[in-house]
């Protein structure tokens, strides 16, 4: 702790020298300052950005009520094949998002300019019953829409302040308290009566007794937002939302309902210090809580909680010279499962009759065990910008910053959890005293997995610094940047180069030329060191002959391993043209990645018994994109329009996929001929083209109509063939993987959103909102067909109402 306190007081030290060095230099030789006035930010016409604004947010069909849901209208951001499938229509946790190529988990999400991203294990997904792992995803944070003012999404020439991603920053801007008292409350609703399913099996699906098929389920949305002027210079907002789910499944013969619930609180102070100083605070809390049960177990329910806090401090100070930005923030995500200690697989008997009810020869009881996770994120940031300066013929705008991150993980089960399987039966077993896995006279268990009772706590110092010089001669504009990255996780020094230019090809705006080359360092995770310092599975028979429990094998264990950071190199070509009104955008964008996460496993027991599983930098990918972008406004009406062109190999989807040296050499079969393995198409993530139309118009008696059309083209699915198809295709026998092309079809989606707004008193209204998403029933595959190909949701209808003030 005197260590952390030290570094901690060492870089806030560093920053408030780095603003103190600035006012003096900027107070040299003069009695008086001017007001400074600031009016706007200067064009970004370098960065490939896209951004969303409140009012186009609010227009928008809002789905679920969460940031994710709306950024996939922007370009160059898919999300996954599985995203709002038929099957799982209750479920409320956002889609995971690939930005221009990238893995899922190496997006950089910022909330306020402070990162809300999870590196425990980020990849992990969404199960709730392991005997290891608790779900994650990403964020920590899920990010309410109704608290943002403005989102920008980077996805190509990012600027040098910008680090820890490979793919794409999603940067949030909360809403801040304006001068005027108001609000308003609002709620939504949909639920299964509201919304057609396309599944294959109906029968199956009516009747699920799992939360992997939800058949019923009720969905309400509902918040409340003040905003409190204080004074003429401080001002207070306060926002209260919660998205509710019910689930309504069968579980040993009855009705059994499941729930989902997010709750966010949101709390922003803003001060005008002074003409020049503005103090920003902010404090927000996320509880979470999904209750559940194991299919077909009796006594097991269990629930899973996360609670997330994030404070946050912001100081801005305009001198003359240009801006000093300080941040703090403490963002720290708890989860929990509470859940019976142990999972037993009994023969049905007079004592454990349930399993008949479901047509089983085994009775299930219990689960396997709580669990805890938390992560600790501790940031501080410091930036300045500079006004422009110019030397001789040269304009300067420079930006300068550093940022510090400490984060710590954790992980822990606090006590031995068993999971016991293969009765006998013995109408003479005597049981020892105590013994939770046998039956006097009944049966006893012989088999157990025993998931050992494990505590660990690992830490990550992160420190970045860089900078950026916007210089800009007649029409040329270049901006050379660098970020400088180290770790004491990895221990690795990250330099990452940006160089991003424009030329104004006829002085007037109307035709500019773009080009960049720049290099993204990704993110250090703590999953394999916190997994390395627990306690593998252990596979254990009973000796009946002594009574005494047996380990016959081991679970993994898991090995840290220092290596590099994954970085992708990016080259970008483009030309905004202005035209019909507004500007198009066209991009060319190439990326390679390298020394990409994957893992391999030992191919024989240690002298432990076990086999170790590390992490290596094996992984690659490749993306190109083509892309076009356009937007305008005029009168009562906008119309965006986007389309992205890709094509995208990886080698590997997430950390946790073998990728050994011998993958690298080893043979796939596909579509008649071999490939090495790392070049197959990707599983998810791979439509050739997407495009948007996103189109609003405010029409007469208060009303006003969005409508947003995405266009997936087909692809092509991996379908693995069976020994019998192996031999007919004629595949080698020494070919390890051999696939056939399953070819997807195209989509046309239309998601409609109508509001009414009626003022009723001064500044007192209602609003009434209909959503109708898949308008026409689409019926789309969600991903390649398994054994039973699953789909998106069909058409599906919210209500709500907002009354404002």
């Amino acid at each position: 702790m005197k260590v952390f306190c030290a570094e901690f007081s060492a870089l806030a030290a560093l920053l408030i020298l780095l603003g103190c060095a600035v006012s003096t230099h900027a107070a040299d030789g003069a009695t008086i300052l001017e007001p400074v006035t600031v009016t706007g930010v200067a064009e970004d016409r370098i960065s490939g950005s896209s951004r969303l604004a409140a009012e186009q947010l609010e227009a928008l069909p809002q789905g679920d009520g969460n940031l994710n849901d709306l950024l996939i209208v922007l370009p160059g951001v898919q999300a996954g094949e599985m995203t709002n499938t038929s099957l799982q229509g209750g479920e409320i946790s956002p889609p995971l998002l690939s930005i221009s190529g990238g893995k899922v988990y190496d997006n950089n999400f910022l909330l306020d300019g402070m990162g809300i991203n999870n590196q425990l294990d980020p990849m992990y997904g969404s199960s709730t019953n392991s005997g290891l792992f608790l779900p994650s995803s990403p964020q920590t944070m899920v990010i309410d829409t109704s608290l943002v003012s403005r989102v920008t999404v980077y996805d190509n020439n990012v600027p040098a302040e910008f680090s820890g991603f490979s793919g794409g920053v999603v940067s949030a801007d909360t809403i801040s308290p304006g001068a005027e008292f108001g609000g308003k409350l609002r709620y939504r609703t949909t639920r299964n009566e509201w919304t057609e399913f396309h599944v294959e099996d109906e029968e199956s699906f009516s009747d699920s007794n799992s939360a992997s098929m939800q058949p019923k389920f009720t969905k309400q949305d509902a918040g409340i937002t003040l905003n409190v002027p204080l004074t003429d210079q401080m001002g207070l907002v306060a926002s209260y939302s919660i998205l509710n789910s019910d689930l309504h499944l069968t579980h040993l013969g009855e009705t059994k309902d499941q729930l989902r619930r997010r709750e966010n609180l949101f709390l922003k102070y803003e001060v005008d210090l002074t003409e020049r100083d503005v103090l920003t605070l902010t404090a927000a809390f996320q509880p979470e809580e999904g209750e559940y049960f194991y299919p077909d177990s009796y006594a097991s329910d269990y629930t899973v909680e996360r609670m997330i806090y994030n404070y946050q401090a912001g100081y801005k100070h305009y001198f003359s010279l240009g801006e000093l930005e300080l941040k703090a923030g403490f963002l720290q995500s708890d989860s929990e499962r509470n859940a019976p200690p142990h999972l037993y697989i009994w023969k049905v008997s007079p004592s454990k009759p349930w399993g008949e009810l479901v047509d089983s020869t085994s009775s299930r009881e219990g689960m396997v065990g709580s669990l805890e996770e938390s992560q600790q994120d501790y940031q501080l940031k410091g930036k300045f910008s500079f006004a422009p300066v110019r030397t001789g013929r040269l304009e300067h705008t420079v930006k300068i910053g550093a940022d510090y991150e400490r984060i710590r993980g954790s992980h822990e089960r606090d006590a031995d959890s068993y999971n016991f399987y293969s009765p006998m039966s013995s109408a003479t077993v005597v049981c020892n005293e105590g013994a939770i896995d046998c039956i006097d006279g009944e049966q006893y268990f012989t088999r157990r997995v025993v998931f050992q009772e494990a505590s660990v706590v690992e830490d990550i110092d992160q420190y970045n610094v860089y900078f950026e010089d916007l210089i800009r001669w007649m029409r040329l504009e270049l901006r050379p940047g660098l970020n400088v990255g180290y770790n004491d996780f990895m221990k690795n020094s990250d330099y990452a180069p940006r160089l991003a230019g424009s030329y104004d090809l006829f002085g007037n705006g109307s035709t500019v030329a773009i080009a960049g080359w720049n290099r993204y360092y990704g993110k250090t995770l703590l999953a394999y060191k916190l997994r390395e310092a627990g306690r593998p599975t252990l596979n254990q028979k009973l000796n009946v002959a002594t009574g005494e429990w047996e380990t016959l094998t081991y679970g993994p264990g898991y090995l840290y391993s220092r290596l590099k950071t994954p970085y992708t190199d990016e080259l970008v070509l483009g030309v905004d043209q202005r035209m019909l009104g507004g500007t198009v955008k066209l991009r060319y964008v190439k990326r390679d990645g390298e020394d990409q996460f994957a893992s391999q496993k030992d191919t024989e027991p240690r002298e432990d018994g076990a086999k170790y599983v590390s992490l290596n930098n094996n992984g690659s990918s490749r993306y190109e994109a083509y892309s076009a972008e356009w937007e305008r406004r005029w009168g009562r009406h906008y119309l965006a329009v986007n389309g992205t062109y890709q094509e995208s190999t990886t080698s590997n989807e997430g950390y946790d996929d073998a990728l050994d040296g011998l993958d690298l050499v080893e043979t796939c079969w596909f579509d008649g001929r071999s490939y090495a393995c790392s070049e197959l198409p990707r599983r998810d993530y791979n439509r050739p083209w997407e495009a948007n139309l996103v189109y609003s118009v405010k029409l007469p008696y208060n009303f006003t109509f969005t409508n947003h059309t995405k266009y997936r083209s087909g692809y092509v699915g991996l379908d693995a063939l069976t020994s019998s198809e192996r031999t007919t295709q004629g595949v080698p026998e020494e070919v390890a993987m051999a696939y056939q092309e399953e070819k997807q079809p195209e989509s046309w989606i239309f998601n409609w959103k109508l509001d009414w707004r009626r003022n009723l008193y001064r500044n007192h209204g209602l609003q009434i909102s209909l959503e109708i998403n898949n308008v026409f029933n689409q019926k789309v595959p969600a991903g390649a067909a398994e054994e039973i190909q699953t789909y998106e949701l069909g058409r599906q209808f919210w209500a709500g109402m907002e009354y404002y003030f």
